[in-house]
């Protein structure tokens, strides 16, 4: 505040890492802040080497805050901190840098009473860290939390039932909403901005703010229009206007902020004057997450100035790849496009589809979306690298490609338009793989196949003979097993081999015609499996998976079942290739077998093409979890009846649950470890021992146990619940007066009770400076004895320094008390 006589040429800072507390000289200030009359800044500029990656809690000090404040008791008497958590990641894949959230807007805030109140810190993050927003408590000496703060919603006057509206942020756009302050005066909140990369912490930075309610105003608050999400293509400009409207026709100014604004290459522009937010986007502009636009209205009230606050995203998206070209030389296809015209793409990714499927994208839509039947075949690593061969490719229908360019951070191209091509029926074509017989040893699979009808047989006289190759699961089939007699004709129609006593149980089987013209190899068919069935048991039911990879198109498979060795039944159909079962008992074996409907597009393959899978059993057994319990507690450490509480599964998304793991951690950064095992699962509550008093805890709920078919004992244990996470008692209070003389009464210097202390160190002076006493028990049990000499102090004032060691959430953390101590062996002599 301009007005106060407070300076501060150095400001104390704890790194965190360990070294001693470090003190950084202004490097400029105070200046006004731009837009904010009568509010002072100060820089302070240093640099620090820490020891490498790790987290730092760092802490600045202030002793003096506002005198006053409504919701913090005895603020004038409050130290004022700050704290940052600043993560240096050993994760490579993190990246090796990270900075700091910024904030544009100034922790500047008047409100008028009775009406809403907002306010954002317009922050982003520059390493484009994704951001989330708390309200906090306040901090004091250490970073601790103040224990006489309450949220300006919840306080009222002594003895007034009218509470405030309520106060809340939202965690994504950091929007604080007041609605609304009843009484005036002055409030300190604080406001956590975590910034999180790919899903890890990588640090918080906290703003204590200050917020003036005026009690006499009828001002209301300009009113924002609404900005949707949007996208851009890279290369081209968006061009946005921005509108707002003032109920009591003040003059506005509306600002914008954000990531955009601050880039190096091509940043974002917002005129105020015209109130248009134009970006001219380049390729380096392209990215997986999207950027936040921040945008402030503001009044110009003579009584107080009011904001609105809105937001919106846009993702700078990459056009497609240009120019794909499919084309075909045998049997196999070369897919070629045009270079990305952003030179920062890292990769492509192939798709193929077996039909073709012209699809529009919706908008703002980036890759292969799902559903549309493209298989992902390749991803070409390099900007250059624009050619693909796809060998053996299915013959008698339309095989169609597509190309979707791809970045660093995971950001993908729009998708490319679809190049198809078609196979002539030059080569032999195999129509069936069908289980015949399930079997370990003497299993039988059925392999029919028809000639290249269209091959020109002037260039390619007899006699001809095939040559049928197999391999077991998905290689490539080199196992020659069956060669057909030589013929003088092009054979017309359909070719069959029974291959017998092979292990159709185990193991998927894999088959390819190779056509020889005179003795000579002309062309191999493309290789084709039978259909596998693969089975995952779970509770009361069964889901069957099966793979197959055919020429063809199967557009439909019928499941058949039968139950303990009873007759198979038709029981349902699918499009897929999977099917879930339910309704079953646990441990009764099902048995099943698929049968593919399907066929070629191609009108000279006109038939129906029929496949059997191998038979597969199984039975359902519970290997599902419960769903998490959810936890909580009640109660408060300074009473110490701290008791964690959650909620039976049983009641409301279980119906076997029957006991639970409790897991506790002593701060954030340590693993959690099994405190405890509640057999009953109608015990909900746990209640907390002292030295379990702070850190964090998780909650699974636990099933069975259950008897698999093998006869091990199992059980299923939930997903942990949230952390909860419960912050060390602040209070370690002592008395001022002891008197030692035997009578068993107030003889012993020891501590109020307390919890959360690891150890301490005191040490009691008397008035010449001399050591009387000194001890690392929290307890204390001084009896007034001098250490050295084992006799009683003498009457008088003993001065204590004690260094309090505090389990806390970012682990043990020092703290210092000093007073003064009455030594009084006479009771009589006492005074108050």
């Amino acid at each position: 505040d301009a007005s106060s006589d407070v300076d501060r040429p150095y400001i104390p800072i704890l790194w965190g890492d360990g070294s001693p507390q470090d003190s950084i000289q202004r490097t400029s200030g105070p200046s006004e802040v731009p837009n904010s009359p009568g509010i002072l800044e100060n820089y302070y500029t240093t640099v620090h080497n820490f020891n490498g990656p790790s987290s730092y809690l760092m802490i600045v000090e202030d002793p003096n805050r506002n005198a006053n404040i409504n919701n913090l008791e005895n603020s004038v008497e409050t130290v004022f901190s700050l704290t940052t958590l600043l993560v240096i990641p050993s994760n490579p894949g993190l990246g090796i840098g990270n900075n700091s959230v910024i904030m544009f807007n100034p922790p500047k805030g008047d409100a008028c009473a009775n009406f809403l109140y907002q306010y954002n810190p317009l922050a982003y993050d520059p390493d484009g860290d994704s951001l989330s927003y708390s309200l906090v408590a306040p901090t004091g000496i250490g970073g601790e939390a103040l224990p006489n703060y309450t949220n300006p919603g919840d306080w009222a006057p002594n003895g007034d039932p009218l509470l405030n509206g309520p106060m809340t942020i939202d965690p994504v756009t950091g929007l604080l909403t007041w609605d609304t302050p009843s009484y005036g005066g002055e409030y300190n909140i604080a406001i956590r901005i975590f910034e999180y990369r790919q899903g890890v912490l990588m640090g918080y930075t906290t703003r204590d703010m200050q917020i003036t309610v005026l009690g006499l105003c009828n001002n209301s608050p300009p009113e924002l229009d609404d900005i949707p999400d949007t996208c851009v293509v890279a290369g081209s400009q968006l061009a946005l206007l921005l509108s707002a409207s003032d109920p009591d026709n003040d003059n506005i100014v509306i600002n914008a902020f954000g990531e955009s604004f601050q880039l190096n290459d091509s940043p974002s522009f917002f005129n105020q004057s015209s109130s248009l937010f134009t970006w001219s986007t380049t390729c380096g502009h392209v990215r997986n997450s999207p950027y936040q636009v921040l945008v402030q209205v503001e009044d110009n009230s003579p009584q107080v100035e009011l904001f609105d606050f809105t937001d919106f995203n846009i993702t700078v998206i990459a056009p497609a790849v240009e120019n794909i070209q499919a084309t075909t030389e045998s049997n196999d296809a070369t897919i070629t496009w045009d270079q990305s015209i952003c030179d920062n793409a890292t990769a492509y990714k192939i798709y193929r589809r077996i039909g073709s499927n012209d699809f529009t994208t919706d908008y703002c839509e980036t890759g292969m979306p799902e559903g549309e039947g493209y298989e992902l075949i390749a991803t070409i690593d390099g900007f250059n690298n624009n050619l693909y061969f796809d060998e053996d490719i299915p013959f008698g229908n339309d095989v169609c490609y597509r190309v979707v360019a791809c970045f660093l951070d995971g950001a993908e191209s729009i998708v490319s338009e679809e190049s198809c091509v078609r196979i002539d029926l030059e080569i032999p074509v195999i129509t069936k793989v069908s289980i015949g017989v399930t079997d370990a040893t003497s299993g039988r699979d059925t392999v029919e196949w028809i000639p290249p009808l269209e091959i020109n047989t002037t260039d390619f006289p007899s006699p001809y003979h095939y040559v049928l190759y197999h391999s077991t699961g998905n290689s490539y089939p080199t196992e020659e097993i069956y060669t057909s007699p030589s013929s003088n004709i092009l054979d017309e129609g359909i070719l069959t081999y029974i291959h017998n006593d092979i292990n159709t149980m185990d193991f998927t089987h894999r088959y390819r015609v190779e056509f020889y013209s005179n003795g000579e190899l002309i062309e191999s068919s493309y290789s084709n499996e039978s259909i596998f069935i693969s089975i995952t048991p779970s509770d009361n039911q069964l889901e069957l998976q099966w793979d197959v990879d055919v020429e063809w198109i199967n557009n439909n498979y019928l499941i058949y079942r039968s139950i303990e060795g009873g007759n198979f039944e038709l029981i349902d159909n699918t499009p897929d290739h999977f099917y879930l079962d339910t309704d079953l008992t646990n441990l009764v074996e099902y048995c099943y077998y698929v049968v593919s409907e399907g066929g070629f597009d191609d009108p000279i393959i006109p038939f129906d093409i029929i496949n059997y899978s191998q038979v597969s059993c199984d039975k359902p057994l519970d290997n599902t979890p419960p769903c998490s319990p959810l936890l909580s507690y009640e109660g408060s450490c300074e009473e110490q009846n701290l008791t964690l509480i959650w909620n039976n599964p049983n009641n409301y998304c279980a119906d076997d649950a029957t006991q639970y793991n409790l897991y506790y951690s002593p701060n954030e950064m340590d693993d959690f470890v099994l405190l405890e095992t509640i057999e009953s699962v109608t015990d909900t509550t746990f209640s907390l021992a002292p030295e379990n008093s702070v850190g964090c805890f998780l909650i699974t709920a636990l099933d069975g146990p259950f008897i698999s078919p093998t006869g091990e004992s199992y059980q299923n244990e939930s997903m942990v619940s949230d952390t909860l996470c419960i912050e060390g008692c602040p209070t370690y209070e002592l008395p001022n007066v002891i008197t030692p003389n035997g009578d068993h009464i107030n003889d012993l210097f020891v501590p109020f009770p307390y919890l959360s202390i690891k150890d301490v160190d005191m040490t009691i002076y008397d008035r010449w400076g001399l050591v009387v006493f000194k001890t690392t028990d929290p307890d204390i049990n001084w009896d007034g004895r001098v250490q050295s000499s084992g006799e009683i102090a003498t009457d008088g004032v003993y001065y204590f320094v004690v260094q309090v060691n505090q389990y806390t959430l970012q682990g043990i953390a020092p703290r210092t008390i000093t007073g003064y101590l009455h030594v009084l062996n006479n009771k009589e002599e006492k005074t108050e």
